[in-house]
């Protein structure tokens, strides 16, 4: 069971993603480590010198297909070693995303580590929602442990991550024949982006008129990308394209 401890042995390992017949293990090494810490996994480490041991995080795990019927279909691809093998870790985290909702008639996702805001004023509405005063020694404590794990998880305001998604996203396209809408939410009271939602369409979606250019008025700042490149709308182009079920 992937929900498990699983152990491939190195040389298996080679055979697939490296170089056949090769017994240097150096770069499965050099892997774990990059990967130790990484969201893909809640456990990954070299058993003595010659199997790899890991356990899939649960989002990666439910990605996986679950039926015949979904590892049958024409549109939904299982995950492969592949799929993990980018520098990018927007790009990894983007092939999970695209591959877990691409089969459904309306596929869209959000994408994950959008910070809605500053790391006070998280502190700030955790202490509201806890109505309790914290002393100043112990806010500063609590600001330093949130601005760490947004470090740790890679938390950025969409500013900062905008290009990162994007360019993965535009890689999806070109690779898989698949055309999305990013679409940036934006708070109405302070004006930021709160998320960011991803819409997919291809040939088996079933996207009607106003459903897939939907006319809220807090999505602003819209991308379509398609395998020919990106384009960015305004809001009246937006509008005028309501009526549409295919991005072009």
């Amino acid at each position: 069971m992937l929900s498990d401890y699983a152990e491939i042995r190195c040389v298996h390992l080679s055979n697939v993603v490296g170089t056949p017949g090769i017994r240097d293990n150096r770069w499965i090494r050099q892997a774990v480590e990059d990967l130790s810490g990484s969201p893909l996994f809640d456990h990954i480490s070299i058993d003595g010198t010659t199997k790899l041991r890991v356990k899939l995080a649960n989002p990666v795990f439910n990605a996986l297909p679950s039926t015949e019927k979904a590892r049958k279909n024409s549109i939904f691809v299982r995950l492969s070693p592949p799929d993990m093998m980018f520098r990018s870790a927007y790009r990894i985290r983007a092939n999970i995303l695209m591959w877990h909702c691409a089969n459904r008639k309306w596929p869209m996702f959000k994408l994950p580590n959008v910070a809605a805001n500053s790391p006070s004023e998280a502190v700030a509405a955790k202490r509201r929602k806890l109505a309790i005063e914290l002393p100043s020694h112990s806010n500063e404590d609590k600001l330093l442990r949130e601005r760490q794990r947004r470090t740790l998880l890679g938390i950025k305001p969409w500013v900062q991550c905008r290009a990162g998604w994007l360019t993965s996203i535009e890689e999806l396209s070109r690779d898989h024949a698949l055309s999305f809408l990013v679409m940036p939410v934006f708070d109405p009271w302070t004006d930021r982006v709160i998320r960011v939602d991803v819409k997919i369409e291809h040939r088996l979606t079933q996207w009607g008129p106003e459903k897939l250019y939907c006319g809220d008025a807090s999505v602003r700042g819209i991308y379509e990308i398609t395998p020919k490149g990106r384009t960015s709308l305004s809001r009246d182009e937006w509008r005028q394209k309501s009526g549409q079920t295919k991005i072009f």
